[in-house]
């Protein structure tokens, strides 16, 4: 989105979508946007329900990988078992769910590993190694 201003004093819309706009002049670039009203959503949870403001939110999922939940993943390759580790993905797939229909944005963040490793201390590198029988 874009408006022209051929005498270059006024301040000009720019920006993908009237939501996300902004105003450009030679002298001010002005970020700001309306508030948007407030959009109650109740949360059922444990050990106690929740409210959030759905236009203030967003869901973020941090490091559910295969390899710490899945059979063949990483730990399950080290001989632990992640059948623990597979608890939250129900009821995450849940508020997942809910909040896509709710047009909450949903962000996941994964870890990414090397192939060779080398972003990795060896610390964490040997962090689930068993050690030798003596």
């Amino acid at each position: 989105m874009k408006q022209s201003d051929p005498a270059g004093k006024l301040p000009m819309m720019m920006g993908a979508t009237p939501e996300n706009a902004w105003q450009v002049s030679p002298d001010l670039v002005d970020m700001s946007r309306p508030a948007r009203p407030m959009r109650r959503l109740r949360l059922d949870a444990e050990p106690q329900s929740i409210i959030v403001d759905a236009n203030k939110s967003a869901l973020l999922i941090v490091d559910m990988q295969n390899d710490f939940c899945a059979k063949g993943g990483w730990m399950d390759s080290k001989g632990i078992d992640v059948t623990p580790n597979r608890k939250p993905i129900e009821p995450l797939s849940r508020l997942v769910k809910r909040f896509r229909q709710e047009s909450i944005p949903v962000i996941w963040v994964n870890w990414a590993v090397r192939w060779d490793l080398l972003n990795i201390f060896p610390s964490l590198r040997h962090a689930h190694t068993r050690a030798a029988p003596k």
